[in-house]
């Protein structure tokens, strides 16, 4: 069972969602992220969780949260409805820290898709993205930021390439 580090420093990144599968862009992906917080958030203290440790991660992370902690998700091409798994955890993650003043939540340089314009993936997924104030969602190309800012009109999102190439 996941059993939550010591929490040594002030502030904290929590880097939810890394890979247990075999596909190794993604992985590289995962292994980009925590370059990028250790170079740009070098005073904060990394926590890794992975995808599967998600639910009972998020209890603990949820107790121990303060203010100026930083939750990510990782990034990949999974936003959407073709990996629904990866999606649940992530929907379980912004739904846990929705509108919390004390923590921003990121969705890191994702891609998304979905199965044609009716697909019912996309209300549900307006439904938790949408309104959601210490959101951001990072696209990862421009027809993706595109599609999040016609899909996902009241969240903030930016465009950046892939970090892995970086």
């Amino acid at each position: 069972m996941y059993r939550l580090p010591d929490l040594q420093r002030e502030h904290r990144v929590f880097l939810f969602g890394l890979p247990q599968h075999t596909n190794l862009g993604d992985h590289a992906i995962s292994y980009a992220e925590k370059k990028f917080v250790e170079k740009y958030l070098h005073g904060y203290q990394l926590v890794e969780i992975l995808r599967n440790d998600t639910k009972v991660a998020l209890m603990q992370v949820k107790e121990r949260i303060i203010k100026g902690d930083i939750i990510l998700m990782t990034g990949g091409g999974n936003m959407g409805s073709i990996y629904k798994t990866e999606e649940y955890f992530r929907s379980l993650v912004v739904e846990t820290f929705a509108n919390n003043k004390n923590v921003k939540l990121i969705i890191m340089p994702q891609t998304i898709h979905f199965d044609g314009p009716n697909d019912p993936a996309i209300e549900a997924q307006q439904n938790v993205y949408n309104n959601i104030n210490n959101l951001l969602i990072v696209a990862r190309e421009k027809m993706s930021f595109e599609r999040f800012k016609k899909i996902f009109p009241e969240t903030k999102i930016i465009l950046t390439p892939i970090l892995y190439c970086l």
